[in-house]
């Protein structure tokens, strides 16, 4: 989901290609060897070999089968060793003679910069310069004078391979008056260590590129200035193309990517830029506290890097993606490509962005916070003596019952374990393992610890619920919806009144909370010593909000909303009474695993 196209000029004879994109998606065979309009006839591909790697007697004597170089042959189309050209490669292109110019077009999936200098001095690579209007040698290289003043570069020029003239010597001189080639490998000879590769360096948080997949939403990297002056460096977010083959998903969309801004010493949120304007009308806030929403910025941003050895040298990009936003079934794919540029015109890193629509099937777990209950607050008469009133019965005699809600001094925290299977059947657990399948080893979500390798599980979970009641076999409950914003669900809890692990009213050692009478011999019914519970939970999820980093980040796999229960006490034949309580919920989505495997006996 992070293709592009780049366009490496080539001429007749021997050229020098550095692919700043992976084009294995398709064998050379086909995209080259199979156009009659691409007059390529062979490609040699560098493998320097690896430190640590291939060791031998002697370096100079060849071995069989031992070769820095990977070949395509027109010729041999198919059956050349060289098969697919991988990216962060130095290849050498030879063009047929009779094609004096060539724009070699190569789509393929934008790479980040991964390469390192050669200890031994010899180095075949390019240079993430920019296309358009790249910086002469000289002013590249003014950031590590060793590299300017005691390199040795060779660039290729077309024509036959001739000593002298292709490759042909970059002098000190000609460095002064010459053009940098985005998309050419230069050979470099360095005897000093260094990690020069322009003005700024990347450190990303995935060597691989941003990959969002199903459940990721942030991702992170870290800029260095290398230079001693203070660098700009302009972030921003370009459109992906279609991928070259029809083996690959097609992109559905830009990634909606945001950009964490500066913290808020008033609430310690972030608040957030966007790359690209979201389509969407939800980015205009949801909810009542959104009438003093102010939409966020829109476009490039700027990271100032002060010079190397000073504070701010060194800056945090954090970058957010807003699901709420994205589209399409689960596993529709979104991409595009992050272009980070310099302010002196140096450098341009195309660093690949991709992620899924995520699913809401899966495992949640959370918990709802209670913060307000119904009162059952009985008031009785006062009689002339300031004593409470005896009816005729003897009873005290009831006045008034105040039955309104009150808000809690303290908030309860009761946990949530919700499941959600593909076909939308949301269930309720009071305990539930996740780990390692004693068959395949693959992540389950499992209603015991038997399906579970005994092997493995110190990697293993055991996840319970305190409040809800327990049964040997594990028994959930179910919702009568799907979990998802806009709706709400509830289900059902009973606990019955002769349930001794599970009912408060119960108590094994207490003759009086047992349900068998004086003699111990019958069973009393429901209501005389205890009583039937039952708990309807509804859960009412809410739009999420839309005003700080966090808040966006979060809107996919954190789900927040109303709590809402009603306790039914059942006494003695339709005898009942009714409690309520509320408050608010957090669940968070811990995997997309959308199967409850059963429990297998040994």
């Amino acid at each position: 989901a992070q293709w592009k196209e780049e366009v490496i000029p080539l001429k007749a004879g021997w050229n020098s290609a550095f692919l700043h994109v992976d084009t294995s998606a398709r064998p050379l065979h086909t995209w080259v060897g199979n156009d009659p309009n691409n007059p390529i006839q062979e490609i040699w591909m560098w493998v320097p070999p690896r430190p640590g790697l291939d060791l031998v007697d002697d370096p100079q004597q060849p071995q069989q089968g031992r070769s820095e170089w990977r070949r395509w042959d027109r010729a041999l189309g198919p059956s050349s060793p060289l098969i697919t050209l991988p990216g962060n490669v130095a290849v050498l292109v030879r063009v047929a003679n009779n094609v004096p110019e060539y724009n070699w077009v190569v789509r393929g999936r934008a790479m980040p910069p991964d390469q390192s200098w050669s200890s031994s001095g010899l180095n075949f690579l390019g240079f993430p310069v920019p296309a358009a209007n790249p910086p002469l040698w000289s002013d590249f290289l003014g950031g590590n004078r060793t590299l300017l003043n005691e390199a040795e570069i060779y660039r290729y020029v077309g024509g036959p391979l001739a000593e002298l003239t292709n490759p042909q010597r970059l002098f000190p001189i000609l460095l002064r008056g010459t053009r940098m080639v985005r998309n050419h490998a230069y050979w470099v000879r360095a005897e000093e260590f260094n990690r020069y590769f322009g003005p700024f360096e990347i450190e990303l948080e995935d060597p691989s590129g941003i990959n969002f997949g199903t459940l990721q939403n942030q991702y992170a990297m870290r800029l260095r200035n290398a230079t001693s002056n203070r660098v700009t460096v302009t972030v921003e977010l370009l459109e992906s193309l279609q991928p070259p083959t029809t083996n690959f998903p097609p992109v559905a969309g830009v990634v909606p990517l945001v950009a964490r801004g500066e913290r808020d010493l008033s609430d310690l949120t972030f608040s957030y830029s966007r790359f690209t304007a979201a389509e969407d009308p939800i980015d205009q806030g949801a909810g009542p506290d959104d009438d003093d929403f102010v939409p966020p910025p829109v476009g490039p941003i700027n990271v100032v890097l002060e010079p190397v050895g000073e504070p701010g040298s060194a800056a945090d990009l954090v970058l957010g993606l807003d699901r709420a936003v994205m589209n399409g079934a689960p596993g529709a794919l979104y991409g595009g490509i992050l272009r980070l540029r310099d302010s002196l015109g140096m450098i341009q890193y195309d660093l690949p962005v991709q992620a899924e629509v995520s699913s809401p099937t899966g495992l949640w777990i959370g918990n709802a916070m209670v913060s307000g209950v119904q009162n059952h607050l009985a008031q009785f008469e006062i009689g002339p003596d300031g004593r409470p009133a005896l009816n005729e019965e003897g009873r005290y005699t009831l006045e008034s019952v105040d039955e309104g809600l009150g808000d809690t001094r303290r908030m309860f925290p009761l946990r949530l374990i919700l499941h959600q299977t593909a076909n939308g059947n949301a269930t309720l657990w009071q305990r539930i393992f996740f780990g390692p399948d004693r068959f395949d080893q693959s992540l389950v979500i499992s209603r015991d610890e038997g399906r579970l390798d005994p092997q493995r599980l110190t990697e293993a979970r055991r996840i319970s619920v305190a409040h809800l009641p327990w049964t040997p076999e594990n028994q959930f409950w179910s919702f009568d919806g799907v979990l998802e914003r806009g709706t709400s669900i509830t289900t059902e809890v009973v606990i019955p009144y002769n349930h001794g692990p599970s009912n408060p009213f119960l108590h094994i050692y207490h003759p009086d909370h047992d349900n068998l009478d004086a003699r111990f011999e019958n069973t009393q019914p429901r209501g005389v010593e205890s009583f039937d519970i039952v708990r309807r939970i509804k859960l009412i999820p809410e739009a999420p909000g839309r005003q700080t980093f966090q808040e966006i980040v979060d809107a996919a796999s954190v789900l927040t909303g109303f709590y809402e229960e009603e306790l039914v006490v059942r006494g003695v034949g339709s005898t009942e009474r009714v409690f309520y309580s509320y408050g608010a919920f957090a669940l968070n989505q811990v995997t997309e695993i959308g199967t409850v495997v059963e429990t297998v006996e040994d």
